[in-house]
């Protein structure tokens, strides 16, 4: 989200508030971080600083023994760092199981 606080980004937004909130959450504690996160995205909303021309659904579906994917997801990432190699659960465990190759 703070790539909003440099103008020379593509999206040429950078006020100085948000350079303020972006630089204080890169320095804070994670309570100050998140107070901060909140700000920008509510200025950012208001200012409307940018716009998609559309938006693609993120539909994740799981057979049900699968475990460890984030519920309402609002990526289409899957955060694999949550689940070590070693970790038989969750979803690196899975594609350990079911896909050897993928999982290396």
């Amino acid at each position: 989200m703070c790539c909003f606080d440099d103008p020379k980004y593509y999206t040429r937004y950078g006020t100085p508030q948000v350079q303020q909130l972006c630089k204080e959450a890169d320095t804070g504690t994670p309570a100050q971080q998140i107070s901060d996160l909140q700000q920008v995205a509510e200025i950012l909303s208001k200012d409307a600083a940018a716009d998609w021309l559309f938006l693609l659904p993120n539909v994740t579906i799981t057979d049900k023994n699968i475990t460890g994917m984030p519920a309402n997801g609002v990526s289409e990432a899957v955060d694999l760092t949550a689940s070590p190699a070693h970790n038989r659960s969750g979803w690196s465990g899975h594609l350990q199981r079911r896909c050897p190759r993928l999982a290396q």
